[in-house]
């Protein structure tokens, strides 16, 4: 199956406004996005998340083979970094449910881990690499929902592997972004928060998942 395009991310970043939308700023919620990892040597690469000590992100650390979902430097967890590091589409998906942290990948579920969500005011963003930088990832379809996905709930997001184009069986989604493309495909199709940026690119003709 096939959805049409993606952005490519090569250590750029699309966000939020400054200060972050209390909307996105929940003690309990879950993100859900698309990843599919191009060249990968030694990165580490923020997916999405409003992350610094305090907040949340989803990262892939290269280094360490791990794709980490944390809510401080001390509370996370992680799924292995090689389920994702193929060339191929990937769904990943990160809960927290005020004291439980879980990550997923393609509806299987990682190592538990614990820890409550602190809110912050920096800038939501989908992207944005550190050092050594990642080197063409391609993101598609970002969600942020404020609930604590259920299992149930994340194998119909997978959809056997192919991002959903109708959103409106979730009630806890607060934004979905499809990153289809850099003018409307940044923008929030479910509510108001709006992403704005420069770097990534529309990646050409149809992404096969």
């Amino acid at each position: 199956s096939s959805y049409p395009s993606s952005l490519n991310f090569t250590n750029d970043v699309v966000q939020s406004a400054f200060p972050g939308p209390a909307s996105l700023n929940s003690s309990v919620f879950s993100y859900s996005i698309w990843v599919k990892v191009l060249t990968s040597a030694g990165f580490e690469e923020v997916l999405m998340g409003n992350f610094n000590g305090t907040g949340a992100d989803i990262r892939f650390k290269g280094n360490e083979n791990r794709i980490y979902f944390r809510t401080s430097y001390s509370n996370q967890t992680y799924q292995d970094e090689a389920l994702v590091d193929d060339g191929e589409w990937h769904h990943i998906v990160a809960t927290c449910d005020g004291i439980n942290l879980k990550i997923y990948v393609d509806k299987a579920k990682g190592t538990d881990g614990t820890g409550s969500y602190t809110s912050n005011t920096l800038v939501f963003k989908i992207g944005g690499g550190t050092q050594p930088n990642m080197q063409n990832v391609l993101i598609s379809n970002a969600c942020y929902f404020n609930t604590a996905l259920s299992q149930s709930e994340i194998d119909t997001l997978y959809n056997n592997g192919t991002p959903l184009t109708d959103m409106s069986s979730f009630s806890s989604l607060v934004s979905w972004w499809k990153l289809n493309n850099m003018s409307a495909g940044i923008q929030d199709s479910k509510g108001s928060n709006n992403l704005s940026g420069s770097g990534p690119t529309e990646y050409p003709g149809f992404v096969y998942i």
